[in-house]
């Protein structure tokens, strides 16, 4: 290793410890490579440091319990530099800790008093009964997708009457349309899409209730696509939680129900692309809704079913995916 290397390391590891002396990492370089300086001089020679900073050095190299100095004549002699270190890297994590268990502390007794002094308390605050979240194309990711339309539901369920347009399923529409013109390296984008979606999915239960207009749309984008070859390129990258997905033969608009008694409404804009959702936690309304969901899904039927009927094959894993997500 040269001396650039050695020199960047020592850096890094005087920083650590918040020392920050100009020139300090030349002179104990020196000292590792020697052992022993007995000419102050010397320093002065190998590294182009001042004899003033020199002496400056050495001094907090010393107090640091790094060196022993010896004087007349003055030998600068390096100390076991594993057990030196030991010791001022265990005193530094020690002044950490003390420092943020004191932070810590003080968060805390910052919010009891903010609650004390504003008479809050969490049974007192009211949720707002219709929430909207304002999605943009870069606002809807993986992370959105968990976070803000999962949630912390452990079981949801979605209602998709028609298909609308989102930042996913339009670069999905434009991969797919790539790989049915067989461009070079698409299916490779794809499976690098599908890992990327595939951790917005949590293992929850999920359930969906497709229309028939739905499902023919979905069909018809993916006619020219060999579903065999896509399904032996993408199985192993996609892995669906427990999922029941059904087909109706009624119109129903698309909207989604929490387990936590939420329901999520789409807002689109004219060319029915997602700008927004409207979040309802009034019981009134999620109750109507709920009540829909049941009796249509209950009379649905079950997606391999229907695509056995109707598209003479079984459905495949990615077109679950897909359905899921789009």
């Amino acid at each position: 290793m040269n001396q650039e290397e050695r020199i960047t390391f020592l850096v890094d590891l005087f920083h650590a410890i918040d020392i920050r002396e100009k020139g300090i990492e030349y002179v104990y370089d020196i000292l590792l490579q020697k052992q022993s300086v007995a000419d102050i001089k010397e320093f002065v020679e190998i590294s182009g440091i001042s004899l003033k900073r020199t002496y400056k050095v050495i001094q907090l190299l010393e107090k640091l319990g790094l060196i022993q100095v010896y004087n007349r004549p003055m030998i600068v002699n390096i100390k076991n530099p594993i057990t030196s270190w030991e010791i001022l890297i265990s005193e530094k994590i020690k002044e950490i800790r003390l420092e943020a268990d004191h932070r810590i502390e003080n968060c805390e007794i910052s919010f009891q008093n903010f609650l004390r002094t504003y008479n809050l308390n969490p049974d007192n605050i009211s949720v707002p009964p219709v929430e909207f979240i304002s999605i943009s194309a870069t606002h809807y990711t993986p992370k959105f997708f968990n976070s803000d339309i999962v949630g912390e539901s452990e079981v949801i369920k979605f209602v998709k009457g028609d298909i609308i347009k989102t930042p996913f399923n339009e670069k999905l529409k434009n991969i797919l349309k790539k790989i049915s013109e067989d461009k070079e390296g698409t299916v490779v984008m794809l499976k690098d899409y599908c890992k990327k979606w595939q951790s917005a999915i949590p293992n929850i239960n999920i359930e969906v209730l497709l229309t028939e207009d739905y499902v023919h749309s979905i069909n018809d984008m993916m006619k020219d696509i060999n579903f065999r070859k896509l399904e032996d390129e993408t199985k192993a990258d996609i892995n669906l939680p427990s999922i029941n997905i059904r087909v109706s033969s009624k119109v129903i608009t698309n909207f989604l129900l929490r387990d936590n008694r939420e329901l999520i409404q789409y807002s689109t804009s004219p060319d029915n692309s997602l700008i927004g959702l409207f979040i309802s936690r009034q019981s009134e309304i999620y109750d109507i809704f709920a009540e829909k969901y049941k009796h249509e899904f209950n009379h649905a039927v079950n997606l391999d079913q229907y695509y056995i009927k109707n598209f003479n094959r079984p459905v495949t894993l990615f077109e679950m995916f897909f359905l899921t997500l789009m």
